[in-house]
């Protein structure tokens, strides 16, 4: 019986230790093309009641009384992207002291990097190895 209670109290301090407390909020981007750049839409969606809540989305930050959950607060801003250029644009929403934050790129798409190049050794005995990094 006290193996059983043992193991119980372990499930439940390993459950608890993994959960990470996160903002009671469901934060969503979309982003439209205008011109010059982007209208970039964050929408947060409170999960719970929340006392204030705060929304933060390119260098605009509007602050929220308090929100019912299933309520859904809105910011919009526009962001200015060069021909040929790629921007992310990050949108937080923050309540109850927790933040939650989602990323969207806007424009073209960065260039993947280039693979590392390959690096040959040849051997004492003349066998020649690539080398893995």
């Amino acid at each position: 019986m006290k193996q059983l209670v043992a193991v119980a109290c372990l499930v439940f301090l390993v459950g608890t230790a993994v959960a990470k407390p996160t903002a009671p909020v469901a934060v969503r981007l979309a982003a439209t093309p205008v011109k010059g750049g982007y209208q970039v839409t964050l929408i947060a969606t409170a999960t719970h009641d929340v006392p204030a809540l705060v929304l933060t989305l390119a260098g605009k930050r509007v602050a929220f009384p308090a929100t019912r959950a299933g309520q859904a607060r809105t910011l919009v801003a526009t962001v200015a992207v060069a021909p040929g250029a790629g921007v992310d644009v990050v949108g937080v929403a923050a309540a109850n002291g927790r933040n939650r934050a989602e990323i969207v790129h806007v424009g073209v798409a960065a260039k993947p990097a280039a693979p590392p190049p390959a690096v040959t050794r040849t051997l004492p005995d003349g066998r020649e190895v690539a080398e893995v990094r």
